[in-house]
């Protein structure tokens, strides 16, 4: 099973902490390659509808609020590539590359709706982000992953 890096460790290592909580000794191979996968940039396109933050470095926040049908993130003080992890791990099914070349800390807000739950006319993910701006552009590219060689059913201590 191949699966984007931060994805995987994220999955293998919270698997392995709930199974350290118990008494069972986990048994998995894991190795990492570079593999050519699909993949989503996020792009600056046109005018920018976010604002630079004024705030110190160390206060921000990346928070999906509301229920499945609405969403809303709410950034602040973010950087772009925190924004592209955040659409990676909680939104789309792929790897988010930051292409913007922002390197600053901004504020925006980013509201869609989840066609398949709500009827509403807010946009969906991929229209939320052009409305700031930004885009979201299909791609392939190449992207560390952990491949996970064996896994077994934990045994007793």
């Amino acid at each position: 099973m191949r699966l984007p890096a931060t994805i995987a460790a994220f999955i293998f290592f919270s698997a392995c902490g709930i199974l350290a909580q118990s008494t069972a000794t986990p048994s998995a191979s894991v190795s990492s390659t570079i593999t050519m996968m699909p993949v989503y940039y996020l792009a600056r396109s046109g005018e920018l509808r976010i604002k630079p933050s004024a705030e110190a470095q160390n206060q921000h926040a990346l928070l999906i609020q509301g229920p499945p049908s609405a969403r809303a993130v709410p950034g602040r003080n973010a950087t772009m590539a925190e924004l592209a992890g955040l659409l990676q791990r909680a939104i789309l099914n792929r790897p988010v590359i930051d292409r913007t070349g922002l390197t600053g800390r901004y504020n925006f807000d980013l509201e869609w709706a989840d066609r398949r739950l709500s009827s509403a006319t807010d946009p969906d993910i991929f229209g939320a982000v052009r409305q700031l701006g930004l885009k979201l552009e299909p791609a392939q590219d190449i992207v560390d992953t952990i491949v996970i060689d064996y896994s077994e059913q934990p045994t007793a201590n």
